[in-house]
């Protein structure tokens, strides 16, 4: 049962990157976001809160672009992906322990096939 749910985790992860890239306003920020954060993470290790400024300057993106990194769709609120959470005290984001495997295995199948 849990390896049901993993997959499940994965095809939301591939909806909200494949939905990113059908966003004309996004320009692929929300990817390139995802892909700092993500790298930022291995690094830094998986529990850690990865600051904004870190973010930026990983994945090219300049604040004036994206206000959060691109990591505006990501996020856990109400109205986005809920995949990505934030520590508002330092602005700085980490990936939600349970959708962590499931972006690190979307992100490593994107990569295979570029």
């Amino acid at each position: 049962m849990l390896e049901y749910v993993e997959a499940c985790k994965v095809q939301y992860v591939k909806c909200v990157l494949l939905g990113a890239k059908d966003h004309a306003k996004d320009e692929g920020l929300s990817e390139r976001g995802i892909k700092a954060l993500f790298n930022l993470s291995k690094e830094r290790g998986r529990d850690a809160f990865i600051p904004i400024n870190d973010i930026y300057l990983r994945s090219g993106i300049e604040p004036n672009q994206s206000g959060s990194a691109g990591l505006w769709l990501w996020l856990v609120d109400k109205t986005n992906a809920g995949i990505v959470e934030r520590l508002e005290s330092q602005r700085a984001y980490r990936i939600r322990k349970e959708f962590y495997r499931a972006v690190e295995r979307v992100l490593s199948e994107y990569a295979q096939q570029i």
